[in-house]
């Protein structure tokens, strides 16, 4: 399952990058204006609409299911009781909160507006990450290594926060920002692509301390974290801009320095900040993996010997 989510980690991870890459080009050259965002936008959406459509007709899915095993319904009651007596979940929803929060902050076009002053050094950013790809595929031995995917992912963590400090003091110093952004990114990793990892880890808790498994509803919390974190992350640049006195007039060529240095803020310590959280709630998750790991082996072990007695 680890090396599962990894290798096709690479493959979500390389995609997005090519559009990481062509959007701030396009933007620099097509967005220079409402039309040319109307423009931009629409060549978006039609390539998107295009890929949805070769998915729905092209991949076809095996409604097949074993007919046999039994599906116990969930009622309400047991998924506040999930809530209630489920830490874990809570550690994850967090974690995911503060996952998306940092990933739809969307400064990263000020930044390179008015800190770097070019547009096109976004896009090359993204090339930088280029070399996170082969080092997904290490993912699960690094794991294995460290003890828990919860002590890696606070240690990736630690890195992530050193590299936004890194780039908090670079400024408009390109290989600082491209150096420090492709350290903070690298700590997010396991959390776009491992999230499978934390809800099984979740369900064999859910059995331990006696309620039903609910493989489905135990990603509840966090899913809605994950939408509510979308939503709150271009709120808190907005906010935080305006706080800072950025003006958004067409055609202003100046901001405060209090802007820039927010811009400059919002692009690091934010993230800083929420890795921290991140990293803190993934070591206290880490104390399930091991209580977890033992009951599925002793589970397995049961059905095992119940399998050669029958």
């Amino acid at each position: 399952m680890r090396k599962m989510a990894s290798y096709g980690g690479i493959v979500t991870m390389a995609a997005s990058m090519i559009m990481s890459i062509a959007f701030p080009l396009l933007m620099g050259r097509i967005a220079t204006s409402a039309a040319g965002w109307t423009a931009l936008i629409a060549v978006i959406m039609a390539a998107a609409t295009l890929i949805g459509l070769l998915c729905f007709f092209l991949c076809k899915e095996d409604p097949a299911v074993d007919a046999s095993s039994k599906q116990e319904p969930i009622r309400l009651q047991e998924i506040f009781l999930l809530f209630r007596r489920n830490k874990y979940v809570w550690y994850y929803a967090i974690i995911m909160l503060s996952y998306n929060i940092i990933t739809n902050l969307a400064v990263g076009s000020y930044y390179f507006k008015w800190i770097v002053g070019s547009m096109d050094a976004m896009g090359i950013m993204s090339i930088f990450s280029i070399v996170l790809l082969p080092l997904m595929t290490l993912f699960p031995a690094i794991m294995k290594k460290i003890g828990s995917m919860g002590k890696m992912i606070f240690a990736f963590c630690c890195i992530g926060v050193v590299g936004y400090v890194i780039a908090f003091f670079s400024g408009a110093f390109l290989p600082g920002v491209y150096t420090g952004y492709a350290l903070g990114t690298f700590a997010t990793l396991p959390l776009a692509y491992y999230g499978i990892l934390f809800i099984m880890n979740i369900c064999n808790y859910n059995e331990m301390i006696g309620l039903p498994r609910m493989d489905g509803s135990s990603g509840i919390l966090a899913n809605f974290a994950s939408k509510l974190g979308a939503s709150l992350g271009s709120w808190i640049t907005g906010m935080l801009l305006m706080l800072a006195g950025y003006v958004s007039a067409e055609g202003v060529t100046e901001q405060p320095a209090s802007a820039l240095m927010m811009i400059r803020a919002d692009f690091s310590l934010v993230p800083a900040i929420l890795l921290v959280v991140i990293g803190l709630c993934a070591l206290a998750f880490a104390k399930l993996e091991p209580r977890a790991a033992a009951f599925e082996a002793q589970k397995k072990q049961a059905e095992a010997q119940k399998n050669t007695n029958s």
